[in-house]
């Protein structure tokens, strides 16, 4: 069986673009945590056929494509629309709205939200990013965003271990699910998915050297080409709140 190549992006995401400029939360003050967040938008729905815009109370702040993503960027905290919306027509008139939903930002974090599926069951996910692994060990967690991809299990193991012998870090990973952020001792390892139950990797990783203190989260999208294998993104979350 064709693995699916985990695609490693450890600093920005594959595709990841920033905000608009000019939307209301791109803000020239410093920081401030006790009232904004770092937030960042994953685009995991197929509902549009090209890009299509996120919007947060209305305003425009990102154009993605699918599998893409924004970097992080200072947004203000609290109770926000968030809104992902096909593109514009010639006219200039807005495209058809495929998701209106009201979300929590927490302020002094750094938050995402994914928007997953399409049609009537398309939903948006906010997880709350980072963690601080003890010393010696590095952090990582699954976010399934795959409509059509089966419940996953997640193995983390020396390059080329035979999974026949090894037991998943977490079994059962569901669409929509975001795991715990598993502790996982440093060195060059490879990262595996497989359908759960079963022991054939659906994603793999190539030989990757995991740094201490590292923190990550591997992204799960249904492929752009129906019937193909799903696609893994590997993305760093969190940093320094400034």
């Amino acid at each position: 069986m064709q693995t699916s190549q985990l695609v490693r992006c450890l600093g920005l995401a594959l595709g990841a673009v920033g905000f608009a400029a000019g939307c209301s939360d791109d803000d020239p003050a410093p920081f401030d945590p006790t009232r904004e967040a770092k937030f960042r938008i994953v685009n995991a729905s197929p509902a549009a056929q090209g890009e299509a815009d996120f919007l947060l109370d209305g305003g425009r702040v990102a154009r993605l494509g699918y599998a893409q993503t924004t970097t992080y960027i200072d947004v203000t905290a609290g109770t926000r629309t968030l809104e992902m919306r096909d593109l514009p027509d010639q006219d200039g008139n807005p495209g058809p709205t495929f998701i209106s939903t009201p979300i929590d930002i927490t302020a002094g974090r750094f938050e995402s939200a994914i928007v997953t599926g399409s049609g009537a069951d398309i939903a948006a996910i906010v997880t709350i990013d980072g963690a601080t692994p003890p010393g010696g060990s590095w952090s990582l967690r699954v976010i399934h965003a795959g409509q059509s991809t089966t419940s996953l299990d997640l193995y983390v193991t020396a390059p080329d271990a035979d999974l026949n012998a090894a037991t998943p870090l977490v079994a059962g990973i569901d669409w929509k699910e975001t795991t715990d952020y598993q502790v996982i001792g440093v060195g060059t390892l490879q990262i595996r998915l497989t359908p759960t139950g079963t022991k054939t990797p659906v994603i793999s990783s190539n030989s990757i050297p995991f740094q201490d203190g590292q923190v990550s989260s591997l992204f799960v999208f249904d492929n752009a080409t129906p019937g193909n294998l799903p696609v893994g993104l590997l993305l760093a979350d969190g940093g320094v709140l400034e």
